[in-house]
Order: structure tokens, then sequence, then C-alpha cells
């Protein structure tokens, strides 16, 4: 795991370990200096120290390369990985099985699944702001049928997010043979936690302190302090406390 992929992929952990997120609720300060965030990196430090995690990296997280080769018994990854079992190695995808991260003892059965991550913008600068908008209302929000395409094509590894899309999904007749979908949507994406809507500077601050305290670059306790001084960092250049989500 490298620091850009702790960062994002390492969300819903995050929470589940702290209740909360890497900033306060006010946006003033960084809330990584606490025991949730240490016990989060004591977790990935074990694994690490006792060679349960490869020391080389065979493929990267949101690969299925290694296993679809057969590297690796397991692998944790995310949905796209299922997709590229499905197109490069089909022989496997009806033998391989899928299930929630582990997580904290305290997160009540939560899955640590961040959801979010994927998504369309439209240019600020765009002459065509109209059709752009036009265009992401027929394939997002205009008649379910539209969708359903990349559901199938994705080998049902997604979790549509309108449940009108949900249902055109059920219906289309190669999901009888895709059962890991109904794990992915009932078990897995209900209780995700969303990625966060502050800068992606405080994510990789977070995904830093969490490399470097697994490999032992630094004590636990000074990775978490020299994350809360990046984000000090971030907070002050952004002015975040004026953007904070207000209640």
């Amino acid at each position: 795991m490298t620091p850009p992929t702790f960062a994002w992929s390492s969300v819903g952990q995050q929470f589940n370990f702290n209740n909360h997120l890497a900033l306060n609720d006010d946006w003033t300060a960084a809330a990584v200096q606490e025991p949730g965030y240490k016990a989060l990196i004591e977790v990935y430090k074990t694994l690490w120290d006792n060679d349960y995690m490869p020391k080389q990296i065979l493929a990267a997280y949101v690969e299925g390369k290694d296993f679809g080769e057969q590297k690796c018994a397991f692998k944790v990854s995310g949905s796209w990985m299922m997709s590229e079992i499905g197109s490069d190695y089909p022989d496997l995808l009806t033998k391989t099985g899928i299930g929630k991260v582990p997580s904290s003892p305290d997160a009540g059965g939560r899955t640590a699944t961040t959801l979010g991550n994927f998504k369309w913008v439209i240019d600020a600068k765009t002459k065509n702001s109209q059709a752009a908008g036009d265009f992401l209302s027929w394939a997002i929000a205009g008649d379910p049928a539209n969708l359903v395409p990349f559901f199938v094509d994705t080998q049902f590894t997604k979790v549509p997010v309108r449940k009108s899309v949900q249902e055109a999904v059920a219906k289309d007749e190669k999901a009888a043979d895709a059962p890991w979908s109904e794990i992915v949507t009932n078990e897995i994406a209900p209780d995700a936690i969303p990625e966060p809507t502050y800068p992606w500077d405080v994510s990789l601050a977070v995904g830093t302190a969490m490399e470097a305290g697994m490999k032992g670059a630094s004590s636990i306790d000074d990775a978490l302090a020299t994350a809360t001084a990046a984000i000090k960092t971030v907070i002050d250049r952004e002015k975040l406390p004026e953007k904070a989500p207000k209640q």
C-alpha cells in the first residue's frame, strides 16, 4: 500500500476506528492524533511486520492481475477488481468469493468500504455547459435503461444509486449468473462510508502517516504528528473553516 492508495481506500476504516475522519467538525484542526488512528496504523504494522502482506507490490491495489495469475490466494481490493477478473480471467470469476474487509471491533459490523471517488464533472470554462448538463441528465438521471449496459459490462460488480436503476439491472437476464452482485448491493454498499469532501491533500497526509507508521519509517505517534502539521498547512492555505459543512 502506498500513501495515495491509503489516502482514499482507508476512509471507511478511518471512520470505523474513530467514528470520524481526519478533520474536526468545523474544519479548524486535524483530528488524527487520537487512539483510533493509532490503533488503525498498528493493525497495518502488525500485518507488515509479520509478513502477512507482500513487501513488494505484485499489482496495484485497484488491479486483479496478481490474483488472476494466481500469485496470491486472496486480495483486498474493490469492485473494479471483480470486473477485471470477469473480463480477463473469466474462468476464475465464478470461483471467487467476495466479502467485507475486517475492520475495527467497535464498528458494529459496519463495512469498511469507501463509497465514491468516481465522478463526472463539467469544466467551469466550457462553452457548452448546457449540452454537457443535458448529457449528464440523460446519462445518470434519465431512462434507467441507459445505465444498464454499464452494470452488465462491469460484471454486476457496481452498485446503482437509483432504485429504479437497481431494479432495471436486476431484471437483466445475465444478473442471475452474478451471485456476488447481491453481496455487493445488500451487504457492502448500504453502510459504506462516503469519501470526504475536504481537499485531497488532507487525505494524502493521512495516507503518508499510515505508510510511515506501518513500515516503521517513523513511530506511529511521530507519523500522526507530521500528518497534523501537514493538515494544518492545508487548513490555513485553503481557508477550510469557511468551507466546512454546515450542520
